[in-house]
């Protein structure tokens, strides 16, 4: 998905603004999350995958963008280095926030539909 959503996308937030694109890229990716947790098909789950992948494809060349048109020039690999370190950690902390802020997680055990369908796809 990234190697065809990316272009398109980053095409598009040089028509439209960036912050449009971000924004649809970021709530195709808040939608079809959650639904991953309760997908018992594997099927399902690939194709969730891959609209997920389509939402972070869409979402990085805009925000990649925003970060060249809001830094001064020359300190491009400045901001590219530093809005880097930040996107890494935040996908890097950002679940290991979420199951330690929720007492009823844990990180051995996935939610119930995604771990049967685990199973069943191993046996």
């Amino acid at each position: 998905m990234a190697m065809v959503g990316k272009p398109i996308s980053g095409r598009v937030s040089d028509r439209i603004g960036r912050k449009p694109v971000i924004l649809a890229g970021l709530a195709l990716c808040t939608g079809v999350l959650p639904l991953v947790a309760l997908t018992t098909d594997f099927v399902a789950l690939l194709v969730e995958g891959a609209v997920f992948g389509l939402g972070m494809a869409i979402v990085t060349p805009s925000t990649n963008a925003l970060v060249a048109d809001l830094c001064k020039s020359g300190n491009y690999g400045a901001a590219m280095g530093v809005f880097g370190t930040i996107w890494d950690v935040g996908e890097a902390s950002g679940p290991i926030l979420v199951v330690s802020s929720s007492p009823s997680l844990e990180i051995s055990k996935p939610p119930r539909p995604t771990s049967q369908l685990l199973e069943s796809w191993r046996s």
